[in-house]
């Protein structure tokens, strides 16, 4: 009988430049350059590169796009993936306190 390899090595490797917070909080994602599209959004992880959120219904989010954490400034994004309703991101912008 073989044995199965430890469930950490199923993983896939994190390619993250830093571990994420696991938070619930809300943001605004917005879609489109000059008149864009605004959808809340909650934050379900969250680091100083990037984030995992999560919309109420499937939204198209393309390549690049502005996200609104709480009270901070819009920051550009990267979509890095996404699956149905999730999204992966990479900030473009630096933290706003730096």
């Amino acid at each position: 009988m073989s044995k199965l390899p430890p469930p950490d090595a199923l993983k896939p490797e994190d390619k993250r430049k830093e571990p994420r917070q696991r938070v619930l909080g809300r943001a605004k994602l917005y879609v489109g350059m000059f008149s864009p599209t605004v959808y809340d959004c909650l934050i379900m992880e969250y680091s100083d590169n990037g984030a995992r959120i999560e919309t109420s219904a499937v939204v198209q989010v393309p390549d690049l796009f502005k996200i609104q954490v709480g009270e901070q400034p819009a920051r550009r994004a990267r979509r890095v993936w996404s699956r149905g309703n999730a999204v992966g991101l990479e900030f473009l912008d630096p933290p706003p306190n730096e």
